[in-house]
């Protein structure tokens, strides 16, 4: 059925791959991931099935003795030195695959693929120039596929963070990376949060946001920080735009009534903090912290009977020990 509908949609050429390894036709498995990437490009993905297919023959060895000699009667094909690479990082053998990947890269100068390898030998030995400059080819390469560059991207930020020092360098690939993708900002704001640059972190934010307003944590974290500089205004509207992409969200009604309440809009916090009030699932904390932003709201607009019964049930409410 999966090859029937490959002429139609060649997405399926990845489920054929899986069936294949779940069929233990291992040969016709290799032979299509070797395929795709062909086409695709390399991904973390195929990587790991292939990986998977190799254990499963248990014939490591063999794999690499067919690559190695694939490799001397061809030497400047890509394709066999980047999986003999794989083979022997999954072997932990670093070095062989290290000499394997400066190989290639000398013997075809202009491949972009063996700089996902590159990068990390060169971070392991601390050679950060070589690192980045590897770590550049593959954000800029179209051969790399978007997910396996965010998860290069992750490995750079967590370089930085270790080495403050490459600041500039982060800030300079994200300008270059994507600029019309969200995600970038969203892990450029995480490794500024996670340093406590509070107002670095919300701009990264608020870039992302406007490129992806579907990414549920970067629209959570956007308006958490917005709140945190009393950014009312800019909270409770994107706050607003969130629920039309998220009503069933607990947190963004809560978000939206604070930033409403913080903005002195009684009737807009109640009616946002009443409604999402009926989409809280066990959550104690937030259900508190519904009935306390209730309370402010209703003794901003006067009505101090109700703000004392939203104070009441926020005192009567029992935190988890």
């Amino acid at each position: 059925m999966v090859q029937k509908l490959i002429p139609l949609d060649e997405d399926y050429k990845e489920d054929l791959a899986n069936l294949f390894v779940l069929t233990k036709q291992y040969d016709k498995a290799l032979e299509q991931l070797d395929e795709l990437d062909q086409v695709w490009g390399e991904s973390d993905i195929r990587n790991a099935l292939r990986a998977q297919i190799y254990r499963a023959t248990g014939n490591t060895e063999g794999a690499i003795e067919d690559l190695e000699q694939k490799i001397d009667n061809n030497p400047k094909n890509e394709k066999e030195y980047l999986n003999l690479i794989f083979l022997y990082s999954e072997q932990g053998n670093k070095e062989k695959a290290f000499e394997a990947a400066k190989n290639l890269l000398k013997n075809n100068p202009k491949s972009e693929l063996v700089h996902l390898a590159l990068y990390k030998f060169y971070l392991d030995e601390g050679n950060a120039t070589e690192a980045i400059k590897s770590m550049k080819i593959v954000f800029t390469s179209e051969e790399v596929d978007k997910e396996t560059q965010y998860k290069v991207l992750g490995d750079f930020i967590q370089f930085v963070n270790e080495n403050p020092q490459y600041e500039t360098e982060l800030a300079e690939i994200v300008n270059q990376f994507s600029v019309e993708n969200g995600r970038v900002y969203e892990k450029l704001g995480d490794y500024y949060a996670t340093k406590n640059r509070k107002e670095d972190a919300l701009n990264a934010y608020e870039k992302g946001i406007v490129q992806d307003p579907d990414n549920y944590n970067l629209l959570k974290n956007t308006l958490l920080f917005q709140i945190d500089f009393k950014k009312y205004e800019a909270a409770a509207k994107l706050s607003s735009d969130g629920l039309e992409i998220f009503p069933a969200q607990a947190l963004l009604y809560l978000l939206n009534g604070v930033a409403n309440n913080g903005l002195q809009q009684s009737e807009a916090a109640i009616e946002s903090l009443e409604i999402g009030l009926d989409f809280i699932l066990e959550d104690p904390k937030m259900e508190r912290d519904f009935y306390q932003q209730l309370s402010l709201a209703y003794s901003t607009k006067g009505d101090d009977k109700k703000a004392k019964m939203y104070s009441d049930k926020a005192a009567a409410t029992k935190m988890p020990n």
